[in-house]
């Protein structure tokens, strides 16, 4: 069936899902994600009202589940807004993480790191954060350690599809949220450092390769060989 020339489609689990999305309708997700994450920042905890809250944070959380789900039709701007919105509400409340669980957006958030981050820098640079956020409690951080979601920043430092997205000071607050995880959550210290380590080894493999493709003499600033038998011209 199609809706306007958008045709729908079924993903590898049966899920409808969309081929394209209109620019106007992805406009439309910013504005309201960003209201969203807004209004919780400015709510206070009111304990009368916690019955009507969690059911308005599990009707949210459904919302934020299918935009991780279908992170590459939806845009990293709005990925990365939606993941800002899971952070906020968790250190808002850090007591609301079963609702997002049951949701399904903490394995939803996880497997879409692992199957390869989008190469936004809005994507990017919130993913750290949010696991900070997860790690809060106990069974994301079990959750975050299963998933080795944070073998997916290999492929974002050393691989070329991200060029465009760690421009300006992307990779400098990646960088620092990354930073972030390894000091507020200790047990990912070790693997973090693995995978930076990971992260070296593979830029250190890929300039081997390009110092092998050179061509012999190719090297800057070498002296080229003066033709001593060109022919001297009298004055």
């Amino acid at each position: 069936a199609t809706d306007k020339g958008k045709a729908k489609i079924q993903d590898s689990e049966g899920k409808p899902s969309l081929k394209v999305i209109e620019y106007r309708k992805k406009h439309v997700l910013k504005c309201v994600l960003r209201a969203v994450s807004h209004a919780i920042g400015n709510m206070p905890i009111i304990g009368n009202n916690r019955n009507t809250e969690r059911e308005d944070t599990s009707r949210l959380a459904s919302c934020l589940k299918i935009i991780f789900d279908y992170g590459d039709h939806i845009g990293g701007a709005n990925f990365g807004l939606a993941a800002s919105t899971v952070t906020d509400m968790l250190h808002r409340d850090p007591t609301m993480y079963d609702l997002i669980e049951e949701a399904g957006v903490t394995d939803s958030f996880l497997k879409s790191m692992r199957r390869g981050i989008l190469p936004s820098s809005e994507a990017i640079s919130t993913i750290p954060g949010t696991l900070v956020a997860l790690c809060l409690n106990s069974k994301g951080l079990e959750a975050v350690k299963t998933s080795k979601s944070l073998d997916s920043f290999v492929e974002v430092f050393t691989s070329t599809t991200y060029h465009k997205a760690l421009q300006s000071d992307t990779p400098s607050v990646v960088g620092a949220g990354l930073d972030e995880v390894m000091r507020h959550v200790p047990s990912l210290r070790e693997y973090g450092i693995s995978v930076a380590i990971k992260i070296l080894n593979k830029i250190y493999e890929e300039g081997s390769k390009v110092d092998e493709e050179k061509p012999a003499g190719a090297e800057q600033g070498e002296a080229q060989p003066m033709d001593m038998e060109a022919p001297i011209l009298n004055a």
